[in-house]
């Protein structure tokens, strides 16, 4: 199940449409309540998860699959990684409990001199790790799926969600190869390593070597975070791309 763009035509009992109608369910607590505590945000997440688990967990193939062959290793900061023999064309992530990945924190200022003023930083929101591959997967063809909910690690933590990616072998591109490949889907430079698209309002960042394969000169971003900037981001990142052109 490719996790596209949501289409109010789709069925809200499918797969799919049981997908939009937790990310609703998330996106008021995403999207900041300051009404609620952090307690009972992650009350409103768990209970979305686990409702979205009980009408789409792993397939029975994939469950036995990752029971029986799995030899997991740790991806960074974000997921356990693993692969399977019966998907070999895959790479498997499964999310930490109560950690959905990462997101980023933005610094105008750059005090450091290191060149990025977006900083990569543990995320507690599942709304914006589903967000993040919804906006990943409008990019190119570079498809992520989302496999499922798995239950937590621990008693009292949040399930965990497990997505798969495309395996691509080879080396990691060179920075100057990833800005060339995303120019064509108008993303520009606005820091090291963070690409903007003032039409679609989409933010990429973390887009390092390491994140990123080139195949046949299109970006497959399997690592990289997508957001959508509002606030002092937004104006920043338009005050810079008004610069640069």
């Amino acid at each position: 199940m490719n996790i596209d763009e949501p289409d109010k035509q789709k069925n809200a009992s499918s797969p799919q449409g049981r997908l939009e109608e937790v990310l609703g369910e998330l996106r008021c607590v995403s999207q900041g309540c300051r009404s609620l505590s952090w307690q009972e945000a992650e009350k409103i997440h768990n209970e979305a998860l686990r409702s979205f688990a009980s009408t789409h967990s792993l397939s029975e193939a994939l469950q036995s699959s990752l029971e029986s062959e799995v030899d997991a290793f740790v991806g960074g900061d974000e997921h356990n990684n693993f692969t399977l023999e019966n998907y070999s064309s895959r790479v498997f992530k499964i999310t930490h409990s109560n950690s959905f990945g990462c997101k980023v924190r933005f610094d105008p200022f750059d005090p450091e001199l290191t060149g990025k003023n977006f900083i990569a930083q543990g995320n507690d929101c599942p709304h914006f790790y589903l967000r993040r591959w919804q906006l990943l997967n409008s990019i190119s063809d570079y498809q992520v799926q989302l496999e499922g909910i798995l239950s937590p690690e621990r008693a009292g933590w949040l399930p965990r969600i497990c997505i798969s990616q495309p395996y691509i072998a080879g080396k990691n591109p060179s920075q100057d190869e990833i800005t060339q490949s995303l120019v064509k889907y108008n993303y520009l430079e606005v820091s090291r390593g963070a690409y903007y698209n003032l039409e679609t309002n989409i933010l990429l960042t973390d887009t390092f070597p390491r994140n990123v394969r080139i195949v046949d000169g299109e970006p497959a971003l399997f690592d990289a975070i997508a957001s959508e900037p509002c606030g002092e981001t937004l104006d920043w990142l338009r005050e810079k791309i008004s610069n640069i052109t």
